[in-house]
């Protein structure tokens, strides 16, 4: 299955959510521990989970998405702080 969704923290502007989620898929990724990327949805950046590979697992799934959160908390702190 493939399931889109994407971070959107209060007080950012649209541009600064696209940046918190490209930045998400971008340290995930080189991460290693799992490929997450983007695409676009009503001109918006949304990240792609596809979750077809028959060995992934329900824990698989809840820790990529608990450590997107944190690699986007890290972003939207970062994109407020240089706003200062």
């Amino acid at each position: 299955a493939v399931v889109n969704f994407r971070f959107a923290p209060e007080g950012l502007t649209e541009e600064e959510k696209d940046e918190v989620n490209c930045r998400a898929s971008k340290e995930i990724t080189e991460s290693g521990f799992a490929q997450v990327y983007t695409t676009e949805l009503c001109g918006r950046k949304v990240l792609r989970l596809c979750t077809i590979h028959p060995e992934t697992t329900e824990e698989d799934v809840l820790e990529t998405v608990a450590r997107l959160a944190k690699y986007a908390s890290a972003a939207a702190e970062d994109v407020l702080r240089s706003r200062r």
